[in-house]
């Protein structure tokens, strides 16, 4: 049997922040890109087109019905497993896990897994009333993980849903419980 060991061969990353609504990108186009860079920092053309799995992590800014479908045919890769991830702040680390675990098993040879988020063209697209003429909307088909919501109906009520709000509480908390005054805290922190 033959030993399979998972492998990082490429790495890409594509930050777009133009506040010109014309230069703006939409996911789709930020993960094609970053696959891109990715394929060429691994040093092999042609690498993206023998993928046999495509992950995507759930993108917020912009849902597309076959996300994973969509970038697959864009860079390439129009064999093997598609795969849509739940919302959830651990999501890239377990689909990274995920993917070593089926190269391990021989289920996988080649994954790209990406994501994206264009929140910035969002904001200013509505700050200057237009209509983003991007990829067709719509409910991803296929979402696996988790889909619950990450937080409970009581941290709804209290505003309590997003960690900029949750992450204080927990540092505070921790402040207190060292004893600390928010000074020492932050000196702590660096």
């Amino acid at each position: 049997m033959a030993e399979n060991y998972p492998v990082i061969v490429g790495v890409g990353q594509i930050t777009n922040r133009s506040e010109r609504l014309e230069e703006s990108l939409e996911p789709l186009d930020l993960m094609a890109r970053a696959a891109s860079a990715a394929e060429e920092d691994s040093g092999r053309t042609g690498l993206l087109a023998k993928a046999d799995s495509v992950q995507v992590v759930n993108i917020m800014s912009w849902p597309y019905t076959d996300a994973p479908g969509m970038l697959a045919e864009r860079v390439g890769a129009s064999q093997g497993q598609k795969l849509y991830s739940a919302v959830g702040g651990e999501t890239p680390q377990r689909l990274v896990n995920e993917v070593a675990e089926a190269i391990v098993e021989g289920r996988t040879r080649l994954a790209l897994i990406a994501g994206a988020e264009a929140m910035n063209s969002r904001r200013l697209a509505r700050k200057l009333g237009v209509q983003l003429n991007w990829s067709l909307r719509g409910n991803p088909e296929h979402v696996s993980g988790d889909r619950r919501m990450g937080f409970s109906e009581v941290e709804a009520r209290h505003g309590a849903t997003m960690p900029i709000r949750m992450y204080p509480l927990f540092e505070n908390s921790i402040r207190a419980h060292l004893a600390l005054s928010i000074e020492e805290h932050r000196e702590r922190l660096g």
